[in-house]
């Protein structure tokens, strides 16, 4: 399944890049914002896969590159480091809020959805990608409905943006930067202070756990076992402060990326697992 590119000049720190998959569908259906996690892509590992298995399960997918990542097309390695020192979750959010205004006022035309879209938006996400999809439904939840909001599925998700000890902070803040690897790559990368300050100086913004009782019965927590970037402790602590530990679902045997690499070359039954779960709640009524 080949999708449609589309290019978004308004993007936070650069032009956002967004693939659409139409559904496989005759009659009008939801649409599906795909986020990433951090250091990741719309094009990365699994991605493409969960937006064609959706695809095909009757969902249209709008699989978005956040404008900080600095990949900048069809690039897989980082090309605007710049754009990447800057990202800030608050420039996260303006993205994806920038897709979704280009998507009522132009999603209607054939090129992209058309009349084969019922104006509902669900939320897949990926790591820091799912946490974005907390704080935007949360957002979109709160706000004038011209968009139906729908469900969430949230993989592996962190369970706080305040990631680092007071110390690696306060090297953090005298360097202005910190140095970013990227295993998969090799590139080196760094990351300015505004990250913080962006983070610190927005904390209700940025609540998960608001987030998260706000959105009650419409999560999905979609959580490996063995998972060594985000314990699944760390999603049980939040569930646990919003009361919604009944919206976890725990896949064993596994870990971040449900045991899938870049670049995608075969299923495992972890991801199998994950994606059952995912395409079951999206079409829960």
């Amino acid at each position: 399944m080949t999708p449609s590119t589309f290019i978004i000049e308004q993007g936070a720190l650069g032009p956002l890049h967004v693939d659409v998959y139409r559904a496989n569908a005759a009659a009008p259906a939801p649409a599906v914002i795909l986020l990433h996690g951090f250091k990741g892509f719309r094009k990365w590992g699994f991605l493409p896969e969960v937006a064609r298995r959706l695809a095909i399960s009757g969902l249209h997918i709008v699989a978005i590159d956040l404008s900080g990542n600095g990949m900048r097309g069809s690039s897989d390695v980082v090309l605007d480091t710049e754009a990447f020192h800057q990202q800030t979750i608050s420039a996260d959010v303006n993205d994806v809020t920038n897709v979704l205004s280009w998507l009522e006022t132009s999603g209607r035309s054939n090129e992209i959805l058309g009349e084969t879209w019922d104006s509902r938006l669900h939320f897949v996400g990926h790591s820091r990608g799912a946490a974005l999809a907390l704080v935007v439904a949360n957002e979109l939840s709160t706000s004038v409905k011209r968009l139906s909001l729908g469900r969430l599925v949230l993989l592996n998700s962190i369970g706080t943006y305040v990631r680092w000890t007071p110390r690696q902070r306060t090297v953090w803040e005298s360097q202005g930067s910190v140095d970013i690897e990227n295993a998969r790559t090799g590139q080196r990368l760094t990351m300015g202070f505004q990250y913080v300050l962006d983070i610190e100086q927005n904390p209700q913004r940025f609540d998960l756990v608001v987030a998260a009782q706000n959105l009650a019965g419409r999560l999905r927590f979609v959580h490996a076992e063995q998972d060594v970037t985000v314990p699944l402790k760390e999603i049980q602590s939040l569930l646990d402060l919003a009361h919604q530990a009944d919206a976890l679902v725990r896949i064993s045997n596994t870990g971040h990326t449900f045991g899938i690499e870049h670049p995608f070359r075969q299923s495992t039954a972890a991801f199998d697992n994950a994606m059952a779960h995912t395409i079951q709640w999206l079409h829960h009524e």
